[in-house]
């Protein structure tokens, strides 16, 4: 209920009448229960803002040999560290080279 009540106020506040709205949640969250009723679900919650920020902070102060540091220091372990450094390198990469081949993939990595 509560899935259905928050796709069709965000599908009304998008600007769809609210009766398509309703019929469009409806809908969505009837999909959901047929594909994945029963199973338990992981999801993602991708970049925040703050971590987006946090990353960027860390990917500024990486100097090459700091990791141990920077796990210090914003109280990650060093393996998160490397994740965050992974996620901006690509970033960078992205921004630096554009998509080569006219199919951009968007992916949204997960927050450390």
């Amino acid at each position: 209920a509560e899935l259905l009540t928050d796709a069709a106020t965000m599908l009304v506040s998008g600007g769809l009448e609210s009766t398509r709205a309703n019929e469009l949640a409806w809908n969505i969250t009837e999909l959901i229960r047929d594909r994945w009723g029963g199973q338990t679900l992981y999801i993602p919650q991708g970049l925040t803002f703050e971590t987006l920020q946090r990353y960027e902070s860390i990917w500024r102060a990486f100097t090459g040999d700091n990791v141990p540091e920077l796990a210090r220091q914003y109280d990650m372990s060093k393996m998160a560290v490397y994740r965050a450094l992974a996620i901006m390198r690509e970033r960078d990469r992205r921004a630096r080279q554009g998509d080569l081949f006219g199919q951009q993939q968007q992916q949204q990595p997960e927050a450390a």
